[in-house]
């Protein structure tokens, strides 16, 4: 599935924190954990979410984080 790219200038790692009330480097491991377990993947600049359903049950609490 590709979602179409939504903003030019997406936020960086601590002006997501700030929205979240976290640490850059909280952020940091999140996207590090999704990155390897395949959940978000890289395409030049752009970040492909390749797991939506998985992401989605993460954030209701309905399935584990990935673990390190």
């Amino acid at each position: 599935m590709v979602w179409p790219r939504l903003n030019n200038h997406p936020p960086t790692h601590q002006e997501l924190a700030i929205m979240i009330n976290a640490s850059r480097e909280t952020v940091t491991r999140a996207f590090q954990l999704l990155f390897l377990h395949k959940v978000l993947v890289r395409e030049g600049t752009a970040l492909r979410l390749t797991q939506p359903v998985l992401l989605k049950d993460i954030a209701e609490g309905r399935a584990d984080p990935p673990k390190a």
